[in-house]
């Protein structure tokens, strides 16, 4: 079945709703625009580095993560709007945010992102044993960085604020909404699968996160399929970030708490 402008029907419960193919040349022109907009948001992250290096570290920091934000989520959720009028296709149509079974969905999108923390935990710490075991010093996320040396709470919440709320939305409508969506048109599911998960874990530009999160693009993709809504893994992403944000910033409680389970078992 497909679903053009205006149609709330939806092609199947189960599975990412269906739309009509997309034009190579108009998603060829969104990914070109999300490209242009991750380079222009690293030159001038280059260019703030270098005009305010008299500043303190963690305001240059802020203006770098601002700048960079809306150089890439922000732009991206933009492009896509443009690109989706384009096609006369609704968010709600092309996502399939009125699929029914909404509280089910939402329900498995929590507790998937729980078992999906944990599991990606369990993976980048075996991931940094092989790094240091190879002899290389183990470099967390720049944004983790940035959060790490945060003085104020009130830039940590903002930090936490966009991890939380518009890096999900923005991720997930580019590489499950769009990107895994448009594979499965030009070439097999599995594929697509793995393609668009390679991409969506090299973006973050770290080694010793990319093994975690191939495994949690990989799972977010089955979530879409499972459930034939977007917000399923936008919340399951969500409750990701906020798991890995909460535990750093209670890093010293978690580990305490977990020597005392420790030495009691």
């Amino acid at each position: 079945m497909v679903i053009h402008a205006g149609d709330d029907s939806l092609a199947n419960p189960v599975g990412p709703p269906a739309v009509r193919p997309w034009p190579l040349e108009l998603v060829s022109s969104l990914g070109m625009g999300v490209f242009a907009g991750l380079f222009f948001g690293a030159l001038f992250g280059g260019i703030v580095e270098s005009l305010f290096h008299h500043w303190r570290k963690e305001n240059v920091e802020l203006l770098q993560f601002t700048i960079f934000t809306l150089s890439f989520q922000g732009w991206s959720l933009l492009l896509v709007s443009k690109f989706l009028r384009e096609q006369k296709l609704t968010w709600s149509a092309t996502f399939g945010l009125e699929t029914p079974g909404l509280g089910k969905c939402l329900f498995k999108a929590v507790w998937g992102g729980v078992v999906i923390s944990v599991a990606a935990m369990e993976l980048g710490w075996i991931c940094e044993q092989l790094i240091r075991a190879g002899g290389w010093t183990p470099q967390v996320q720049a944004p983790v960085q940035m959060l790490q040396s945060a003085g104020s709470p009130g830039r940590r919440f903002y930090y936490g604020l966009v991890a939380i709320l518009l890096v999900p939305a923005a991720e997930e409508v580019l590489f499950r909404g769009i990107l895994y969506s448009f594979l499965k048109q030009i070439t097999r599911p599995q594929v697509a699968l793995w393609v668009s998960s390679l991409l969506f874990s090299f973006i973050h530009f770290n080694l010793m996160a990319f093994v975690p999160l191939v495994f949690v693009a990989v799972m977010l993709a089955l979530l879409y399929e499972d459930t034939g809504n977007l917000l399923a893994p936008i919340l399951t992403h969500a409750v990701f970030n906020f798991t890995n944000f909460t535990l750093m910033m209670q890093e010293e409680r978690v580990f305490n708490w977990l020597r005392w389970i420790y030495e009691r078992v």
